[in-house]
């Protein structure tokens, strides 16, 4: 919790504040960012006066920066700190300010574990060929950025994929979100709830890739395990879902955020679009990278920007239906994935990720991310898609 006073006001934020709504088409337009001010000393190194620092906190750094320099930045944050993107494009920083003063986190109210049989027969059905498949089939895309027309239609494929998988569960709609600024849309398939269809569980991870800084259409990130393999691995757990004929009796939603990794754009919208209409998200997971590891027997679990309670909980699916794997914990920095716009707006998320930050993929980001790395298998994404399917279930159901 931050309250006004943490935050050193200067006037040039000021008068930035209402000129922060943009566009993306020429480049140059101002964006306000906001980064762990761990992250400042080397940008400045690195950017020489490119952007603004508008405003400082305890732990925290606005700038303003033009929007051309955005895959450049998240590369940086990649490299510098295996971060992504590792940043927040804001509206304002006045908005900024006002939702780091005082947000209260829901709480994480723990079910009891008692739908052994359903998820037991459940995670006998994920199988690695489908997640590996879908891993596939995405990072066969040139890339999919947010302002490429690729980027676009990858999220189409998703939208088709999800729907066909979907089809013979109950009460089901498949949205594309729009966002105000590029072409990527988010997909959210929704399942509603038969009993509690306001209370809401979310599943999600990014859809979009980058590498380097050239232009869409000549950029080459097939983003296989960044993040093909979280969106393989939700995709493998509502296959088995639909197999299954599962009715839940809270509302399931499964998203496919655009622009993540530039600045976590599409979850930022889709989070705080939740939060103004008060909607009731009893937990969100986030699941981005799961196929990479040096470790095969390791789980992490993300402890910053996340809800220690549900971490609890999940360290409990873990024990209750997949013994084998030692759960270790980790902490990731500032907006490293898309679970801190749900942290940000006041819902209980977690993070499992494919391993520990100082052994993560150091081909994400670039033309080598294929599933090649990972010995063209989806081996270490099964635990992912099995642990994902205890979760929408035990939550998902009364």
């Amino acid at each position: 919790m931050r309250s006004a006073k943490h935050f050193v006001l200067i006037l040039s934020f000021l008068s930035f504040a209402d000129s922060a709504l943009y566009g993306e088409e020429s480049g140059t337009d101002q964006l306000v960012i906001s980064i762990g001010l761990d992250a400042l000393p080397k940008l400045n190194q690195q950017f020489k006066k490119q952007f603004t620092v508008l405003s400082k906190t305890q732990d925290l750094a606005f700038l303003k920066i033009a929007s051309k320099e955005l895959p450049r930045l998240s590369q940086l944050m990649h490299s510098l700190y295996g971060r992504c993107g590792g940043y927040v494009v804001e509206n304002s920083v006045e908005e900024a300010i006002r939702d780091f003063e005082d947000i209260i986190p829901a709480p994480f109210l723990s079910p009891r574990i008692h739908h052994q049989d359903l998820v037991k027969k459940a995670l006998a059905l994920v199988d690695e060929n489908n997640i590996r498949a879908s891993i596939e089939a995405l990072s066969s895309y040139r890339n999919r950025y947010y302002m490429s027309t690729t980027g676009v239609h990858s999220q189409e494929w998703v939208g088709a994929k999800w729907q066909e998988l979907a089809s013979a569960l109950p009460n089901v709609e498949l949205q594309y979100f729009e966002h105000a600024d590029y072409p990527q849309r988010s997909v959210i398939l929704t399942v509603t709830g038969t009993k509690k269809p306001n209370e809401i569980v979310i599943v999600g991870g990014h859809g979009d890739s980058i590498a380097g800084w050239n232009q869409p259409d000549d950029m080459e990130a097939p983003g296989a395990d960044d993040n093909a393999s979280g969106i393989a691995t939700l995709t493998e757990a509502l296959r088995v879902l639909g197999a299954l004929g599962i009715a839940p009796d809270r509302t399931l939603k499964f998203i496919s955020y655009a622009a993540e990794e530039v600045g976590l754009r599409g979850s930022k919208d889709i989070a705080e679009s939740f939060r103004a209409r008060n909607e009731n998200v009893v937990g969100v997971v986030q699941l981005d990278m799961t196929n990479f590891t040096k470790r095969p027997n390791e789980i992490i679990l993300m402890t910053d920007h996340t809800n220690a309670s549900q971490n609890g909980f999940m360290k409990n699916l873990f024990q209750s239906y997949l013994p084998n794997f030692i759960i270790r914990e980790d902490r990731c920095g500032y907006a490293c994935s898309d679970h801190a716009s749900w942290h940000r707006n006041g819902y209980p998320v977690s993070f499992p990720f494919e391993t520990r930050m100082h052994d993560y993929n150091k081909t994400i980001h670039s033309a080598q991310d294929t599933i090649a790395v990972s010995e063209n298998n989806a081996l270490h994404s099964v635990p992912y898609a099995q642990i994902l399917i205890s979760y929408l279930l035990e939550l998902g159901l009364l």
